[in-house]
Formats: C-alpha cells, structure tokens, sequence
C-alpha cells in the first residue's frame, strides 16, 4: 500500500513549543500537532520506568497498558529474596 503525503505548510511555534503541520493524506486536508525539541517540548514531563531493583515496582506488560494489580493472602509466589 503506498501512502500519498503532501505537505501543505507549518504553524509557527506556540507557547507549549509544538508547531502545527498542515498536511494532505490520500487527498485529505489534515493536521498535527508535533513538539519541536529547540522550544523545550519535547523536555516535557518524562514517565517513571520500572526499577527492578525495587520490589514494590510493577511493571506494564506494554506501554500504555493499564493494568491492575490486587494483593492475595497467601503464599508467595514471587522469587525475589527479599519475599520469601
């Protein structure tokens, strides 16, 4: 499948550092937002990862995922030294 992309203009940057890109998708007027990384955008909140050292980390299968975790009364089965 080929993708006929043209690019129509750009905003100037705004106060949040992100620049508006006016483009043509298959014929199809569009527009994004993307952060330009000179103006401090792309220097935004930065997400925590998991730290494996740390046993009360639970890490997300796939970023983005929300997932739950719940607590068991029982035995352990987790093969961290520190809770066995």
């Amino acid at each position: 499948m080929t993708l006929a992309i043209v690019n129509q203009t750009m905003s100037v940057v705004d106060r949040q550092g992100m620049v508006t890109v006016f483009f043509e998708l298959h014929g199809q007027p569009r527009r994004i937002k993307v952060p330009v990384g000179a103006h401090g955008a792309a220097k935004g909140a930065v997400r925590r990862k998991l730290d494996a050292a740390n046993d009360a980390h639970l890490g997300a299968p796939m970023r983005g995922v929300v997932m739950t975790g719940g607590q068991v009364v029982g035995p352990t089965t987790c093969c961290s030294p520190s809770r066995r």
